[in-house]
C-alpha cells in the first residue's frame, strides 16, 4: 500500500448535545456533553489508519494540553504526527458542535491551524513517491493548501480534495485535483448550482469535471453517494443504520476512499466500503472516537450492502 500524506486541521471537538439551538438570547439546557479530538485533517488521518494504512500527518497544534492530547491520539493510532508543529503561545483548533437529534451544527476556531505553512508542508513531501497519495481539507490557509496540491502533483501522487468547508476555488488549483469530495452544501457552493435541481449531483459532477478535476463524488447523505469521470456517472446507495451522531461520517468516508486508491484501488470500486465506513461512523457519537477499524468495516459489510449501481 502507497503511504497517505493527510495536510489538514487537527482540532479539539466540544460537544453540546441540545434539544434545539438556541435563538438569540435564549439559554438551552444541553442534554450532555463531552470533548474529543478532531479537525478534518486528523480524522482523515485517523480514518486512513484504522483502515490498515501507512499515514503521515501534516499539520499546527498550539503550544496547550489540546494540542499535547491531538498528537497522543495520532500516535495512538499508527498515524506518523512528525510533521504536526507546536506553536507556543498560540491555541489549539477547537471546535463547538451543536448535536440536535441526528443533525449537527459546528462553529469552528481555527487557532494554530491559521499558522500552518508550505514549508511544513514541503518537507512532509521529500520523501514522497509517484502514487502516494496526498489528501487535503480547507481548514488550513487556502496559499498553502492550494501550494501543497501542486506540489503535490508535480511529484505524481494522487491529489484528493474535500473541499470543506467550501469556498471558491480557482482553475489553477482544480487543475491539480486528481479527485474532489464534496457533500451536498459544499457541491452547490463550488459549482454554483442549487441542490434543489433535478439531476443536481450528476449535473455538479459534470461540472466540476469540465473545469479540470479528474473525477468527483458528491456525497447525498441518507442517499448515498455519486461518483463520476470522463467515462460516466453512478451512484451507491447509503447503508441504513440507526443514527446516533453525524460528525466525522463524511471524514471517514473520504479516508476511505483514500486508502482504497493507495491500495491500488479504482475510485468507483471502492463506494460500497466508503458508504459502509461512514455508516458505522453515524451510528456512533463522536468524532475521532467513532471512527471504524478495517476489520469493523469488513464485518458490517459482510452482513450484506448494496452496491454501486
Amino acid at each position: 500500500m502507497r503511504t497517505i500524506i493527510v495536510v489538514g486541521s487537527l482540532n479539539m471537538d466540544m460537544v453540546f448535545r441540545i434539544p434545539g439551538v438556541p435563538r438569540r438570547g435564549e439559554t438551552v439546557m444541553g442534554d450532555g456533553f463531552f470533548m474529543n479530538p478532531g479537525g478534518k485533517g486528523a480524522n482523515q488521518a485517523v480514518a486512513c489508519a484504522r483502515q490498515g494504512a501507512d499515514v503521515r500527518m501534516v499539520g499546527s497544534v498550539g503550544g496547550d494540553v489540546f494540542g499535547e492530547t491531538l498528537i497522543a491520539g495520532l500516535a495512538a493510532a499508527r498515524v506518523d504526527a512528525t510533521h504536526v508543529r507546536r506553536i507556543e503561545g498560540q491555541s489549539t483548533g477547537t471546535a463547538l458542535i451543536m448535536v440536535t437529534g441526528a443533525d449537527n451544527r459546528i462553529v469552528v476556531a481555527a487557532g494554530a491551524n491559521a499558522m500552518t505553512a508550505s514549508a511544513q508542508i514541503d518537507a512532509a513531501l521529500t520523501d514522497a513517491h509517484p502514487g502516494d497519495v496526498y489528501l487535503t481539507q480547507m481548514e488550513i490557509p487556502y496559499d498553502a493548501m492550494k501550494h501543497g496540491l501542486l506540489a503535490a502533483k508535480a511529484k505524481g501522487l494522487f491529489t484528493i480534495l474535500n473541499p470543506a468547508p467550501a469556498g471558491d476555488l480557482d482553475g489553477e488549483l482544480l487543475s491539480h485535483v486528481d479527485l474532489v469530495v464534496p457533500n451536498e452544501t459544499e457541491a452547490e457552493t463550488i459549482t454554483g448550482l442549487s441542490a434543489s435541481e433535478p439531476h443536481f449531483a450528476a449535473l455538479a459532477i459534470a461540472r466540476l469535471l469540465a473545469a479540470g478535476v479528474g473525477e468527483a463524488i458528491v456525497t447525498l447523505g441518507a442517499a448515498g453517494c455519486a461518483h463520476g469521470d470522463h467515462s460516466g456517472i453512478r451512484f451507491a446507495p447509503s447503508c441504513p443504520v440507526d443514527v446516533v451522531d453525524t460528525t466525522a461520517a463524511g471524514d471517514t468516508f473520504v479516508g476511505a476512499i483514500a486508502v482504497a486508491v493507495a491500495s491500488g484501488m479504482k475510485v468507483k470500486d471502492a463506494l460500497t466500503r466508503a458508504n459502509a465506513a461512514a455508516a458505522i461512523t453515524i451510528s456512533r457519537r463522536g468524532a475521532q472516537c467513532s471512527i471504524p477499524d478495517k476489520d469493523e468495516i469488513e464485518a458490517f459489510m459482510g452482513r450484506g450492502t448494496d452496491g454501486a449501481r
